[in-house]
């Protein structure tokens, strides 16, 4: 829900009531427009701001001074604030005691158990103060800066998000099954060097010599060969039997435990209607009983016949051993030629084998990247989804934001997650000068450097990095032993959201990135755009902080009294300007006797004059002496 859902993202907050901590006794009814929270320091103001922000939100993740500030004031409170959504006038309670998990209810009380309200897509709020505004502002890579965009775009987000990560789980299982398809082939590619010789080996034996038990020994040798086979035939077949007779002792104990022999109980009312179900579930056991049963007799029996047979054979063997061993005691000469043959010729086999193996195996290591070129091209259209509509965002705001604040966005230009990974893989290789090196190697994409890793292309990495050879050599042998060419082709470059501010002048612009201003430019830049971003309630502690009159005049009271009919605000404020310039609806003055805060005063503009010029204008006798100093009655 961005700019142009207003009617579905517009809510506001109808009254806070807080009970214990530092606020003990705290219930305000809030109007839909400005409210200005003004008070002494010390008085509570920051504590009630919080009071709604955690309430709603919770402070899991929060900054640790708004963790210390919650659980020094807040944590023992009760905090109960009510809400209303202006689409269909629908009204929600949240209550939160300290840390626990909130309620939240319709106002009819009906508990809403299914809405995960800390994750601020129901009831969304904009909470800041002015240190998290320059937090902001400083951020030129990173999330802080992205978040003021996908806030807009919670839901459609969440949802592509939640595909993002699915494609990425595809992908990782695509780079095991590849590493493994690899680790395979790397096994069979060393046993195969290892019978490289083998063709030329047998090609150079001679014709063994021609003897009276050749043909013997030969028919022998190759009898010695079926011999052992049919062992192992014999003993996988053992195994197989018995793997056969559990899948059915277990089908047998999961049709017994899961599938019931009746749901109708004899004296139930419906058992008549249930009894064609009850002789079909009977036949079902049954069936299920006979089937296993016959299954394990066929089993019991062929392990008897297989017994039978392994003795059989083993006479067999035994005996063909036996006559074998006779023909080479009588010709030991024909028996070695025929041995050595023999072996060359398995070692000829095995090495058909195993080139056969190989090619099937870069078969399945081909297909496996064809389906990751899919995951891949769907992985990245996903990201492209992310990132335009981010620039929806953008360009929404900029329709919106005052002239001297411009926004964009550089798509997957945040490579600080890459260039730590490059930076990282240099650890240890002895290599000077590595944020340079750094920096040459991620002129590279991510999956161009993959594919250079991947296939050792020195031309191609010195040409554009320019090391010289040797050097060059160095680095990429040293990224080639660091990165998983499949972890680095999929490295996520996210978006770069620029926040820039007209430090020249409308005909004459200068735009300079805030993270490159003064701190009451930052917060310049920032405060219209937060403002302006949409139209839920917005808390702002002490906005004027690092502000001069002029621009909070100019600019942040100007969109104030703009905003006030569409967005509700609440403000804390020692600035005069705020509530009497942007025409407060409502004052809240804060107070405290040394151990607690309290309200001491709601009301309008004019029921609150007096508070205002004590607390914002020095006193009524320093208001009065401004004025007669600046000359006017």
């Amino acid at each position: 829900m961005g700019l142009n859902h207003p009617v579905e993202n517009r809510w506001f907050l109808s009254s806070i009531d807080i009970r214990g901590g530092f606020l003990e006794a705290v219930s305000i009814e809030l109007p839909e427009g400005l409210t200005c929270i003004i008070g002494p320091r010390g008085s509570g103001k920051s504590t009630l701001a919080e009071a709604i922000r955690g309430g709603l939100g919770g402070v899991e993740g929060a900054s640790r001074d708004r963790q210390e500030l919650f659980r020094s004031n807040l944590a023992k409170s009760a905090i109960t604030l009510r809400a209303r959504s202006e689409h269909d006038g629908q009204t929600f309670v949240v209550r939160r005691e300290g840390r626990q998990p909130a309620v939240l209810t319709t106002g009819e009380g009906k508990v809403l158990s299914a809405v995960a309200l800390d994750r601020g897509t129901f009831l969304p709020l904009d909470a800041y103060t002015s240190a998290e505004i320059e937090t902001i502002a400083d951020e030129t890579l990173g999330p802080r800066r992205r978040g003021l965009l996908d806030e807009l775009r919670a839901t459609d987000l969440l949802e592509i998000q939640g595909e993002i990560a699915e494609a990425r789980r595809g992908l990782e299982a695509s780079a095991d099954r590849i590493r493994a398809s690899r680790r395979g082939l790397v096994d069979l590619t060393e046993e195969a060097q290892a019978l490289v010789d083998a063709r030329d080996r047998l090609a150079a034996l001679p014709v063994a010599p021609a003897s009276e038990h050749a043909a013997a020994l030969a028919t022998a040798d190759q009898q010695r060969l079926h011999n052992e086979a049919e062992q192992k035939r014999a003993r996988k077949l053992f195994d197989a039997l018995a793997g056969v007779e559990a899948d059915c002792l277990r089908v047998a104990t999961t049709a017994a435990r899961d599938v019931p022999t009746e749901i109708a109980a004899a004296q139930s009312a419906n058992a008549a209607l249930a009894a064609s179900l009850h002789e079909t579930l009977a036949v079902l056991h049954s069936a299920v009983t006979e089937h296993v049963a016959a299954i394990q007799g066929a089993i019991d029996a062929a392990r008897v016949a297989l017994r039978a047979s392994e003795v059989l054979l083993a006479e067999a063997h035994l005996g063909q051993a036996s006559a074998s061993a006779q023909l080479r005691e009588r010709d030991r000469v024909a028996e070695a030629a025929v041995r050595e043959r023999s072996d060359a010729e398995r070692a000829v086999l095995r090495l058909a084998q195993l080139e056969a193996r190989q090619t099937a195996a870069r078969g399945d290591e081909q297909a496996l990247l064809v389906e990751r070129q899919s995951l891949k091209a769907k992985y990245l259209v996903l990201r492209e989804r992310v990132s335009a509509l981010r620039e929806e965002v953008v360009g929404e705001l900029m329709a919106v934001v005052p002239g001297q604040v411009r926004l964009g966005l550089r798509r997957s230009a945040d490579t600080l997650e890459y260039q730590q990974l490059v930076s990282q893989a240099l650890h240890g290789s002895g290599l000077r000068q590595h944020d340079a090196i750094v920096e040459s190697v991620t002129r590279f994409r991510p999956d161009e450097l993959a594919q250079i890793v991947r296939a050792d292309n020195l031309g191609e990495f010195e040409a554009v990095c320019r090391f010289g050879a040797d050097r060059a050599k160095r680095v990429l042998d040293a990224l080639r032993q660091a990165l998983d060419p499949l972890t680095l082709e999929v490295l996520p470059s996210d978006d770069v959201v620029s926040i820039e501010l007209n430090v020249g002048t409308p005909d004459d612009a200068i735009y300079r990135d805030a993270a490159h201003l003064s701190r009451g430019q930052k917060c310049t830049a920032l405060l219209p755009l937060l403002l302006a971003r949409r139209r839920t309630p917005l808390v702002v502690d002490q906005p004027e902080d690092n502000l001069d009159n002029a621009f909070i005049f100019r600019t942040v009271v100007e969109s104030i009294r703009r905003l006030k009919p569409t967005r509700q605000l609440l403000f804390i404020t020692h600035n005069a300007n705020i509530p009497v310039l942007g025409e407060a609806d409502c004052i809240v003055v804060m107070d405290s006797d040394g151990r607690r805060g309290f309200v001491r005063k709601v009301g309008s503009l004019d029921e609150c004059r007096e508070d205002i010029i004590e607390l914002l204008e020095g006193g009524a006798a320093a208001f009065d002496l401004r004025r007669q100093r600046y000359g006017r009655s």
